[in-house]
C-alpha cells in the first residue's frame, strides 16, 4: 500500500498496535504513497483487528525513519529490484530506514520528492505474514476509494506470493488526478513493494510502459 504534497511531513498522533500493546506515537509521515494508502480516510472505515494489525505495520514503520545522510543521486539502479532507471531522466530523491522498513524514492531530474509529477518507489518491510497479503491489498483499495473521485481499480495479476494492481482517480482531497501501478511480493518473511505514480488525468504512454515494467519486475 506510503510526504509537502506527496512528501508531506505531517505530524499526527496515531494509536497503533505494537506486539500486544496499544501505544500512541507522535510520528512524522514521510512519503505520500504510504501516507495516502495507509492513513487516507482512517476514520471513515470500520477496521477489523486484522486490518489494524496490517495498517499498524506501515504506520509504525514510518516512525523515526531516518533519512540517509549520503547517497549518490546519479545511482538509479534499484536496491531490491532488477529494475534500472534511465540516468537521462531519473535520479534518487529520498531514502530512509528504520527497524521495520527501508524505502527509496526516485524522481525525474528536474523534480524533487517535495514537488513531483512522476515517482518510483521501492519499499521493503522486513517482517510480514504472506497470509495477510490479499487482506492488505483489499484495505488499500477501500481506503483509496473512500476519498477519491471516479476511482478505478484493477488487479492485473495475482498468485500466492505476489499481487500486481493499478488504480487511478480524478482527484482525492488535496491531491490531483493520479495513476499508480504497483507490485507486492510477500516472500522471505517480508514484503517488497515497487510502484510507479504519475499525476495524470488519463493513461498515457509512460504509464502503459510502466505497467509492463512493474508487472515483470523481479526481486534481486
Amino acid at each position: 500500500m506510503v510526504y509537502s504534497e506527496r512528501k508531506a511531513k505531517m505530524k499526527k498522533t496515531e494509536t497503533v498496535l505494537s506486539g500486544i500493546e496499544i501505544v500512541t506515537v507522535e510520528n512524522t509521515m514521510k512519503g505520500f504513497r504510504l501516507f495516502q494508502e495507509v492513513c487516507s480516510c482512517w476514520c471513515a472505515i470500520n477496521l477489523s483487528l486484522v486490518s489494524i494489525l496490517i495498517i499498524s505495520i506501515f504506520i509504525s514503520s514510518l516512525v523515526g525513519c531516518a533519512p540517509y545522510l549520503n547517497h549518490d543521486n546519479n545511482v538509479v539502479s534499484l536496491k531490491y529490484f532488477q529494475t534500472t532507471l534511465s540516468k537521462e531522466k531519473w535520479k534518487w530523491g529520498y531514502g530512509g530506514k528504520n527497524q521495520q522498513q527501508e524505502i527509496n524514492e526516485y524522481v525525474p531530474l528536474n523534480e524533487s520528492v517535495e514537488k513531483w509529477t512522476e515517482l518510483v518507489t521501492e519499499q521493503y518491510i522486513f517482517q510480514f505474514d504472506k497470509k495477510l497479503l490479499s487482506k492488505y491489498v483489499a484495505i488499500i483499495k477501500e481506503q483509496l476509494r473512500a476519498n477519491s473521485k471516479d476511482f478505478q481499480w484493477r488487479i492485473i495479476e495475482e498468485n500466492d506470493d505476489s499481487i500486481v494492481y493499478e488504480w487511478s482517480h480524478q482527484g482525492s482531497g488535496i491531491y490531483p488526478p493520479t495513476y499508480e501501478v504497483a507490485k507486492l511480493f510477500a516472500v522471505n518473511g517480508g514484503l517488497y513493494r515497487i510502484a510507479y505514480d504519475k499525476y495524470t488525468k488519463e493513461m498515457d504512454d509512460d504509464a502503459k510502459k510502466w505497467r509492463t515494467s512493474i508487472k515483470n519486475a523481479k526481486i534481486k
